[in-house]
C-alpha cells in the first residue's frame, strides 16, 4: 500500500494508520494508567509524573459499596482534570568538573540556554519519552518552540458520574453529554499546560511554546487526524498562573492567540478549519508526512 496523506474535509487529514501514533511513540498507544489521584484544590502536584499515567485510575478490583464506588469516580475525574497542577522537571546546570565528559555537558547546556534548534529538539524529545508524554517537538524558531500533542479518545473518561439525589443519597450513573464534554475539555487544557509548563522546565533558554492539539481517529487502514487546539503560551504568564483553577480556565486566561473551538448545547471541543489557520495547517501537514514516511518504514522492514 503506498502511503499517503491527503486534506479530507475542511478539518482533517487523512493518513495511513498506525503513522500518527508511531510517531508519537509507544507511549501514545499504551494503557492509560494514573498510579494515584490528584487531590483538589490543591496549586500543584509534586513531579515528576507520567502524564499519560494520570489520565485515568488502573482498572481495580470491583468496589464492595457505593461510597467506595463513588469515590474511585471522583478520583478519577479529578485525576483527568488536573494535568495542569502536575510540577514539570526542571534542567540544571551540570555540576563544574574539570573532565572531558563534563565539558561535553556544558557546551550541550549552553547550547541549549542559547535556543540551538538541534540542542532543544533533542532535549525535548529525551525529556517526552523520559516522562511519557504524548508529545512530539516539531520546530524551534528563535526563543519560541512549537510542540504537537496526541489528544486521547474519549473514551479515558469514565463511563459512569456521581450526583446527589433525594437529600443527599449518592446516585453513580452514565454522565450527561455535557458533563463528558466538559470533563473532555478539562483533559485537553490540563494536557496543553502541564506540556508547556514542562518544555519551558526542560529549556531554559525559551520565552515561550505554541502547543497544537490533534487527535487521530482510526478509520480501516487510515488514521483521519484533525486538530482540537492551538495556543501560544509565555514563560511569565504561565509562572503567574492560579492553577488552583480549572485547566481551561487557565489555559483561556494565558494563552494567546488560542483557538479553541466548542459546539452547542453541550460545549463539544470542536475540530479546527485548517484554512483559517496556515500555521497550524504547516505543523499539522509536516507531522502528517513524518507519520507516512514512519509507516512506509515500518512497511519496508515488514516485507
Amino acid at each position: 500500500m503506498t502511503a499517503t496523506v491527503g486534506l479530507v474535509s475542511e478539518t482533517s487529514f487523512r493518513v495511513p494508520s498506525p503513522g500518527v501514533r508511531q510517531t508519537f511513540g509507544l507511549r501514545a498507544m499504551a494503557p492509560i494508567r494514573p498510579s494515584t489521584p490528584v487531590a483538589p484544590p490543591a496549586p500543584a502536584t509534586s513531579g515528576p509524573a507520567n502524564p499519560l499515567d494520570l489520565i485515568a485510575m488502573a482498572a481495580g478490583p470491583g468496589q464492595q459499596n457505593p461510597e467506595e464506588k463513588a469515590q474511585a469516580i471522583l478520583d478519577e475525574e479529578e485525576a483527568l482534570s488536573s494535568l495542569h497542577r502536575v510540577e514539570p522537571v526542571v534542567a540544571e546546570a551540570p555540576t563544574p568538573d574539570p573532565s572531558g565528559v563534563q565539558r561535553r555537558a556544558d557546551i550541550r547546556w549552553e547550547l541549549l540556554c542559547l535556543n540551538d534548534a538541534e540542542t532543544v529538539l533533542d532535549q525535548l524529545g529525551r525529556c517526552f519519552e523520559d516522562t511519557g508524554a504524548p508529545a512530539v517537538p516539531m520546530e524551534v524558531a528563535g526563543p519560541v518552540a512549537v510542540v504537537a500533542i496526541l489528544a486521547p479518545d474519549d473514551h479515558v473518561l469514565p463511563s459512569k458520574t456521581v450526583t446527589l439525589v433525594n437529600g443527599g443519597t449518592l446516585s453513580i450513573r452514565r454522565p450527561p453529554p455535557a458533563h463528558r464534554a466538559r470533563l473532555y475539555r478539562q483533559l485537553v487544557a490540563g494536557l496543553v499546560i502541564g506540556t508547556a509548563r514542562q518544555v519551558l522546565a526542560a529549556a531554559p533558554g525559551l520565552t515561550g511554546v505554541r502547543i497544537v492539539v490533534i487527535r487521530s481517529l482510526h478509520e480501516g487502514n487510515y488514521d483521519t487526524v484533525t486538530s482540537l487546539a492551538s495556543v501560544e503560551l509565555e514563560r511569565s504568564a504561565l509562572d503567574g498562573a492560579d492553577y488552583s483553577k480549572d485547566a481551561e480556565d487557565v489555559l483561556l486566561e494565558v494563552g494567546q492567540r488560542v483557538f479553541w473551538r466548542t459546539a452547542e448545547p453541550d460545549n463539544t471541543l470542536e475540530p479546527l478549519p485548517l484554512a483559517d489557520l496556515p500555521e497550524v495547517t504547516d505543523v499539522f501537514a509536516k507531522l502528517c508526512r513524518s507519520a507516512a514516511e514512519v509507516r512506509m518504514g515500518s512497511q519496508a522492514e515488514s516485507a
